[in-house]
């Protein structure tokens, strides 16, 4: 009997330990999803000192393993530290090189975006982030709105209306060229955000790109607005922008 017991509490611990790992290595593994509508707060425990090199050394181990990363403080404000995450090296086009942490200190939450931070933007008492999204050679345009402890997506520029309104572009042998490549955003401190440049033309309407075309058939002068109502960010239609 006593045998019997002294086998049963091994086999008891070792259950246990088991299961211990695994409720661990799960607390390990666990990402939040932040290329979605709705980026929930990141699994930092409330006492992290925040400083880049401890974000540097959190993101390393838990989102971007095996890559090298620079952190840089970017912004500082209110309640808000906000860096700029870079990965460095070679990576597949379709693969986002920048990223954006934003650590809200009175409420202990962080967040990681797939965006290159460049606006805090506060209407009605509600906070927002504003930044640009690149996708291969296409530049787009994202704001986030602070909901509780989550981050809601309420503008994407990849869907206006159904259509995409591209704000940079970075091939210059396709019909169409950007100058700059990013188009030179503006925030009017209210609840207007523009983006203006020029799109060079090069092919003819249902045609490709002559590759002897060097001069532009035609300049158009661009300019993008985009205003805040009635809780959203609406495209406004006197925008100067040819959808593509």
């Amino acid at each position: 009997m006593r045998i019997f017991l002294i086998i049963s509490l091994i086999a008891l611990f070792c259950k246990t330990e088991h299961l211990g790992k695994n409720i661990e290595q799960k607390q390990t593994n666990q990402k939040i999803e932040i290329f979605g509508s709705e980026v929930k707060s990141l699994p930092i425990t409330i006492n992290f000192q925040i400083d880049k090199m401890k974000v540097k050394s959190w993101l390393t181990k838990n989102y971007f393993v095996d890559k090298s990363i620079k952190v840089d403080l970017v912004s500082k404000f209110k309640n808000c530290n906000i860096y700029k995450v870079k990965i460095a090296g070679s990576l597949a086009n379709n693969v986002p090189t920048e990223y954006t942490f934003i650590s809200i200190l009175d409420k202990g939450i962080s967040f990681l975006l797939p965006i290159e931070y460049n606006n805090f933007i506060e209407i009605d008492g509600k906070n927002m982030f504003g930044g640009v999204y690149n996708y291969r050679e296409f530049d787009y345009y994202f704001i986030y709105r602070l909901e509780g402890t989550s981050l809601k997506l309420i503008l994407d520029t990849r869907d206006i209306n159904k259509k995409k309104v591209v704000i940079g572009y970075y091939r210059n042998d396709e019909c169409k060229e950007y100058l700059p490549n990013r188009l030179i955003c503006n925030y009017d401190g209210k609840k207007t955000i523009s983006f203006n440049g020029v799109i060079k033309e090069f092919c003819k309407p249902g045609f490709d790109r002559n590759p002897n075309t060097i001069k532009a058939l035609a300049k158009k002068t661009v300019s993008i607005e985009l205003n805040y109502k009635n809780n959203r960010w609406i495209f406004d239609e006197k925008s100067k922008y040819d959808f593509w």
